[in-house]
This record gives C-alpha cells, sequence and structure tokens, in this order.
C-alpha cells in the first residue's frame, strides 16, 4: 500500500510503501529514478527514519550504478513484439517538440514511436515519457494483434471462449470470468510469441477451473504441452529483463 513520499537532501523524493506479510525492508530505485522503500505493515516513523540513516550510503550507491547503465531506449531502436511486428523508436528532424505514436504506412507490421529532436534518452523525464508512449501504442497494437492471436490459440486448443477483450490492467496479463469471457492485457504485444500462448493457456484453463488447484495447473499444463512451470519460470525472467521495455 502506497503511504506517501519523505524528502530527503540527498536521496530525493523517496516513496514509502507497506506490504502484510514482509518481515524485511525491501528498497529499489524505480525507472522513474525514485527510490521505493517497502516497510512491513505497522512501521513507525522512528523506524523509516533510522533505515534512511543506516542506509543512505547504499541506496546512493544503488543509484549511481542505476545512472552508469545506458539508455533504456535509443534512436533506431528497434522492439520486436507478437507475431514478427515490431516498434520502432524514431527521432524527429524537424521543430516537432512532441513525442508521438504511430502505425508505419508503409509497413503494416511497423509501429513506431517518434521523439522530438531534442529527446535526451538518458533524462528519465523522457525516458518515462517513451514508455507513456509505448503504452499509449499498446492499446492500439493489442486490438489489431493480440486478440485475433488469442482467437486462434483457443481455435487450435479446441476452447470455446464467449469472447476476447483487451483490459485495463498493465500488470495483470489476464483474467477469465465465470462467464467465458477472457480479458488479455495489452501488454501482451511485447511478449514473444510462445509466451503470449502461455498466458492465454493459463486462462483457458480457467475455463474449467476458477481457482489455482492441482487440477488447474494438470489442465494448464495439458494445454502447455507439459511445459507450464518452463514457460512460467521463462515468462518471469522475461518480465525482469532488457527485452521487455515497460
Amino acid at each position: 500500500m502506497f503511504c506517501g513520499y519523505i524528502k530527503d537532501k540527498d536521496l530525493g523524493r523517496v516513496a514509502i510503501f507497506t506490504r502484510s506479510g514482509m518481515r524485511s525492508v525491501r528498497a529499489k530505485w524505480n525507472k522513474f529514478r525514485q527510490l521505493e522503500i517497502t516497510f512491513p505493515v505497522g512501521v513507525k516513523p522512528d523506524d523509516i527514519s533510522r533505515v534512511l540513516s543506516e542506509n543512505r550510503n547504499r541506496f546512493l550507491a544503488m543509484r549511481e550504478e542505476l545512472e552508469s547503465r545506458p539508455p533504456r531506449f535509443h534512436e533506431g531502436q528497434v522492439i520486436n513484439c507478437l507475431e514478427n511486428t515490431r516498434v520502432e523508436i524514431r527521432r524527429n528532424q524537424g521543430y516537432s517538440h512532441y513525442f508521438t505514436t504511430g502505425l508505419d504506412d508503409n509497413d503494416i507490421d511497423c509501429f513506431f514511436v517518434e521523439v522530438p529532436r531534442n529527446c535526451d534518452f538518458a533524462n528519465p523525464a523522457h525516458e518515462a515519457t517513451v514508455i507513456s508512449c509505448l503504452k499509449h501504442l499498446t492499446q492500439r497494437a493489442a486490438l489489431i494483434h493480440v486478440i485475433p492471436f488469442a482467437m486462434d490459440v483457443a481455435a487450435d486448443k479446441g476452447c470455446s471462449v464467449s469472447d476476447f477483450e483487451i483490459g485495463r490492467g498493465l500488470k495483470k496479463l489476464g483474467h477469465c470470468t465465470p462467464k467465458g469471457i477472457i480479458s488479455l492485457s495489452a501488454n501482451l504485444f511485447f511478449f514473444p510469441d510462445h509466451l503470449a500462448r502461455y498466458v492465454i493457456c493459463h486462462e483457458l484453463a480457467h475455463l474449467h477451473f476458477m481457482n489455482h488447484s492441482a487440477d488447474f495447473h494438470a489442465e494448464c499444463n495439458r494445454l502447455c504441452d507439459g511445459k507450464e512451470a518452463q514457460l512460467e519460470q521463462e515468462l518471469r525472467d522475461f518480465m525482469q529483463s532488457d527485452q521487455y521495455p515497460l
């Protein structure tokens, strides 16, 4: 749960969270170069101050290491997406001050994010804007590519789905309702085909079992040709890798 911010002279604005079931403190610098610290529920203000004081040098070193990394995006970058589609990062060489997205007029498999001429990819604010553009673009691309892809997977597996739709959630990859409607995250557009197929098969298994029981996993594993555990690990690794742009 988000609790608020603390302003620190060295660390900037620090976001404070709590989470039930935690026994230790976790800290990370997020994609916007902001420090996030998560505490167990019930943490006291004095405890927060103590953690900041005792770990100040470590947090600063973490930020220095993050800032030394190359920018996540660059001009000419190509992000490979579902079913051999792609997104290209382009720079507007004119006088535009706007970030824009679109579909290439000459290539129906190519979407683009166009950044202004003065865009600094190492600037956290500009990086965050590119990410926002990618999220906006996925809502359009998902309707064109993710939904038909999911329909093909369901047909291949012999599953009857009431309807597929693109959900508003970005972190939750899929959801199946008791009425057989499967909602998928637009972010699946950025997934390799086999991992997007795994997420869809996971939701198809929920058509028969609305829980995560042993029977559900047996059905999911069957739909995944016996590779459920392997694909689940691949999915987790992919979402933590540099290949995943969001």
